[in-house]
């Protein structure tokens, strides 16, 4: 596995339409973008609507009352990050 890091929304989005990624851990909290408005631009796009993104949040108050949120991402993870959670989801979307 590769994994590539971008430090921000905007930068991710960048990096998506470059790269074939089979799948995005996308945290929702990050400078310049956050992940939900990324993932928006990133599900509009005919080229990286695709990709399973997967939403990392420390808060699951976010994620539980959030129905846009829900409907946007693929899968969520929350923080601290399990392995065996990441692993599943993994497998989940990864062939």
């Amino acid at each position: 596995m590769r994994v590539i890091e971008a430090v921000n929304g905007q930068e991710a989005i960048d990096l998506a339409e470059k790269v074939n990624f089979d799948i995005i851990l996308m945290d929702l909290r990050m400078p310049v973008m956050s992940g939900y408005e990324a993932c928006e631009i990133l599900k509009k796009n005919s080229h990286t609507s695709k990709i399973p993104v997967i939403a990392i949040s420390a808060s699951s108050r976010i994620i539980s009352k959030d129905k846009e949120l829900t409907e946007l991402f693929d899968e969520f993870i929350m923080k601290p990050i399990q392995i065996s959670k990441l692993f599943e989801v993994l497998q989940q979307f990864l062939p």
